[in-house]
């Protein structure tokens, strides 16, 4: 039996006028700048306001007497964004189901929540007046955008919010629950003591739509059998990856995709699809499956870009020389090495390689105090994410010796009926991604070719696309960090012998 996809139109209804503030360069002339969506320019709320303040007032609402919100707050929204030592404040104000700090809540928010019909944008000053004299503090003039609706009607938003796990919860109850919370609120974005973003009405709406049958390989309709699928993925918003690197408040993306977030979000759809049952049938082969990293290409040509090789050199003379194959003349040193690449000469080696130049978005976040309406010193971070643009996300699935991925097809194609952008959620974003199967089969890299026959006493080079550990950190954890390569060597030799 099939499953539904739950979700809650809302609309947001604005008296007056409204920002919610932009990061990044904004027009000249401006200090505040109102949140757009960057490939259609239309004012947007980012999802993550709402959340947050559907949040507040829940938490609000628990803590005036309401338990059965309390209970379910959690496994609603997942973890507050709270630091450790915080914790007991949030049982106080009502979170008194149970989580894990790495659960996900059941609601999935629109990332951008759009405004509806057209509107105007008004520059609205203010100041700040020096006690002592009376007159306008030098300096202290702050020129802010205003979003105001274009005709007499209300300014409106619209979002949806998508009921991602099964609750214990009655749709219609749920749906009284948000619109109860969001009213709640009174006033969204910035400027709120003056009377900006004061919130006039909230209509919610309930839409459910049937999922696709689980299929089953008696019945399949792929062409098998298939020994390596390849498939590119669509992203519906900008993603974000963390990278491990970065400062503390700030979050940087990766450009490629590891390949067990893609499974993640492979398990979580089929999931959402089909509960249980896709698992009691393909549980043991999905565990099995191998999820290649996914590599950024332009639409227009589906090739899979080649890792940038750590070997190449730069020489004085301006050639590209990959030492260990060729040997530099001495009119080409010094050398300097892929570390030491400037922005010009590493573009331009990227480009060689495949490589697309990738559009990159700032946004700001913060976490406010509902009782003081402020944010604390230790609250605000930016998060740095990809933008999709013109842009494909390549990847390839295998089994283990080869086995066949027809009942992988099977569920692909089944997935794809699911809906525009059917695999999710992915990275901080949630964001969701269309599905694009190669035909050919799967995606090769640019330089990828057919090896010759071997002989015994042939050499051949392997670059790695991705990272791997080849090393076991047992035996190589006494190699001291200086004058330690010819053991760190042998160890290098000796585990791809074991290969």
């Amino acid at each position: 039996m099939a499953s539904e996809r739950i979700c809650f139109k809302v609309s947001l209804y604005f008296s007056g006028g409204l920002l919610s503030r932009a990061a990044g360069g904004i027009r000249f002339g401006l200090d505040q700048a109102m949140l757009r969506e960057s490939w259609s320019d239309v004012p947007a709320l980012p999802g993550s306001l709402i959340k947050g303040n559907l949040r507040h007032a829940w938490q609000a609402l628990a803590k005036a007497g309401h338990q059965e919100i309390g209970q379910h707050l959690l496994q609603l929204l997942g973890p507050p964004p709270i630091i450790e030592d915080e914790a007991p404040k949030s049982a106080e104000a009502g979170d008194t189901s149970r989580a894990t700090p790495s659960q996900r809540g059941a609601l999935l928010f629109d990332d951008l929540w759009l405004a509806e019909g057209g509107t105007k944008e008004t520059i609205r000053h203010r100041i700040r007046i020096d006690e002592e004299t009376g007159a306008v503090k030098r300096g202290a003039l702050l020129m802010s955008e205003r979003i105001e609706p274009a005709s007499e009607q209300s300014l409106c938003f619209t979002g949806r919010i998508e009921l991602g796990a099964p609750v214990e919860i009655e749709t219609k109850k749920l749906e009284k629950w948000i619109a109860n919370g969001l009213a709640y609120t009174q006033a969204l974005g910035a400027h709120k003591g003056i009377g900006w973003g004061a919130l006039e009405k909230v209509e919610v709406e309930t839409e459910t739509e049937t999922m696709p049958a689980l299929p089953t390989t008696s019945t399949s309709s792929s062409a098998g059998p298939h020994e390596r699928l390849g498939l590119a993925l669509e992203f519906d918003r900008p993603f974000c990856i963390p990278h491990p690197k970065g400062n503390e408040n700030t979050i940087y993306s990766r450009e490629v995709i590891p390949g067990n977030v893609i499974k993640g979000a492979l398990a979580a759809s089929f999931d959402r699809c089909w509960g249980e049952a896709w698992r009691n049938q393909y549980q043991k082969k999905f565990d099995a499956l191998r999820v290649s990293h996914a590599f950024s290409s332009t639409k227009n040509i589906p090739i899979r870009p080649m890792a940038l090789p750590h070997g190449l050199a730069l020489g004085e003379d301006g050639i590209l020389y990959e030492i260990g194959a060729t040997e530099p003349p001495e009119e080409a040193l010094p050398l300097r090495f892929l570390t030491d690449f400037k922005g010009k000469e590493l573009g331009e080696l990227r480009k060689k390689l495949n490589w697309p130049d990738l559009g990159r978005e700032l946004r700001v976040h913060n976490r406010i105090d509902p009782t003081t309406g402020a944010t604390p010193e230790d609250a605000l971070y930016t998060v740095e994410s990809i933008r999709p643009d013109n842009r494909r996300w390549l990847l390839n699935f295998n089994m283990p010796d080869g086995q066949d991925l027809t009942w992988l097809a099977d569920l692909l194609e089944a997935l794809d009926d699911a809906g525009a952008h059917p695999l999710y959620p992915i990275g901080r974003t949630k964001a969701q991604a269309a599905l694009v199967r190669e035909p050919n089969g799967y995606h090769t890299h640019g330089a990828a070719h057919t090896l010759p026959p071997l002989r015994d006493d042939d050499e051949i080079t392997i670059l790695l696309q991705t990272q791997a550990r080849l090393l076991d950190l047992e035996e190589v954890h006494d190699i001291p960090s200086t004058a330690g390569q010819d053991a760190l060597c042998k160890h290098y030799a000796n585990s791809w012998r074991t290969m």
